[in-house]
């Protein structure tokens, strides 16, 4: 039985205690191409890389988001995805089963041979030596010596693989359309289709340890399994908007990127929340940096936008013992501050990301905010400097 998955705590608690990611800002990647993927090696190093009908891109930063260098391939087309090996080797996939790989910090990009022609989507390695490409045509190919050469693996299934995630040499899952997920536990050599009750297209998957895994795909479709992959129950997201990646920064904190959208969760994915996008296209590909001190998003019309995640507090100290009542509420709700704690405002957002009013607090310990809209459920955003909580509250009709 479908069922989705949605905490609401008891009226006399806090409803979800969000800790504030910081903003996401615009970069200029100074390209018109959609860009489908993006792979940082450090803070400083990273690629992303797309194209259209008549060139492939590749692009490549060395001062973390800047400024970003453009090569463009004209024997190809679009390009999918992109993964570093290491901080000079990278492979990068795309059109028609074409594969290029670097090993000179993307100065030069050479092909390799796929042995396919069906166009290739998502790439993902276990080690030096050993990665994974899906793609169109229920296409899955291995190499076992860094790319060099690929050899087809037979997946079982026709449908488009949109993305591909190894746990460890053994276990991984794909997902695409309709909905369907497969899961391997040898490497690759076979692969078994799970029973996933949601038939929407799912653009990417994440592994946060071998029993909790999230697909996410179209019309808000976010999918948890909790159980090795055995059962999956949909997540609500608070949108009907395409869901295109997804990545965890820590087995607590991650996002989620599609049509116009960004989407954060602080609780391990059981609720996610909007966050403000700095650009109205849609993104693509979304990946935090391995120390875990910055994020990237890529999409439509060259967007790149970043989110340095040290300017922001994730954690509750300095913005503690916030009570919100009554939740559910009606007309108001009253927002109290102990502790002695110092709030400099308080907006109140819709699921979009959307902010409907601005309250300044001028260093009141209490205050009653109205909510005059139509019911269903909004956010209320309290924030003190670089610290920033968000809790749902459910108007009631």
């Amino acid at each position: 039985m479908l069922r989705y998955l949605r905490v609401i705590f008891p009226l006399s608690a806090l409803l979800l205690c969000q800790p504030g990611f910081s903003q996401w800002f615009n970069q200029v990647s100074a390209v018109p191409d959609n860009l489908y993927g993006v792979a940082f090696v450090n803070r400083d190093t990273g690629y992303a890389v797309g194209g259209g009908l008549n060139n492939s891109r590749l692009l490549r930063t060395f001062d973390g988001g800047m400024n970003w260098e453009n090569t463009s391939l004209s024997q190809s087309k679009w390009l999918y995805d992109v993964h570093f090996i290491n901080e000079s080797t990278g492979i990068a996939c795309g059109y028609n089963g074409v594969i290029y790989k670097t090993t000179d910090y993307g100065s030069t990009w050479n092909a390799r041979p796929s042995e396919v022609t069906d166009w290739l989507y998502a790439i993902d390695f276990v080690s030096a030596d050993t990665g994974y490409i899906a793609g169109l045509n229920g296409r899955i190919i291995r190499t076992v010596n860094g790319g060099n050469n690929w050899t087809q693996l037979n997946s079982g299934t026709a449908s488009w693989l949109l993305d591909i995630q190894f746990y460890n040499s053994e276990l991984g899952y794909t997902c695409g359309e309709d909905g369907r997920i497969f899961r391997t536990t040898n490497a690759g050599g076979n692969w078994s289709e799970l029973d996933n009750p949601v038939n929407n297209t799912l653009n990417s998957i994440w592994i946060v340890n071998p029993d909790t895994i999230f697909a996410v795909g179209n019309t808000g479709t976010i999918v948890l399994s909790t159980d090795s992959g055995t059962t999956w129950d949909p997540v609500f997201s608070n949108t009907t908007s395409h869901l295109k990646s997804i990545f965890f920064k820590s087995p607590s904190h991650g996002f989620i990127v599609g049509e116009t959208i960004i989407l954060q969760t602080a609780n391990g994915g059981i609720d996610w929340f909007p966050m403000a996008n700095p650009v109205t296209v849609g993104l693509e590909d979304v990946v935090i940096v391995k120390d875990a001190t910055t994020a990237y998003a890529v999409g439509k019309s060259g967007a790149i936008i970043k989110n340095d995640l040290t300017t922001g507090i994730e954690s509750e100290e300095g913005l503690s013992g916030i009570k919100l009542y009554p939740n559910p509420a009606v007309d108001y709700i009253d927002v109290v501050i102990e502790d002695q704690n110092f709030a400099e405002r308080i907006e109140v957002l819709n699921t979009d990301g959307r902010i409907l009013q601005t309250f300044a607090m001028n260093g009141a310990s209490s205050l009653r905010v109205p909510l005059a809209y139509n019911a269903g459920i909004y956010l209320l955003r309290i924030t003190s400097g670089n610290y920033s909580v968000t809790k749902k509250v459910i108007v009631d009709p």
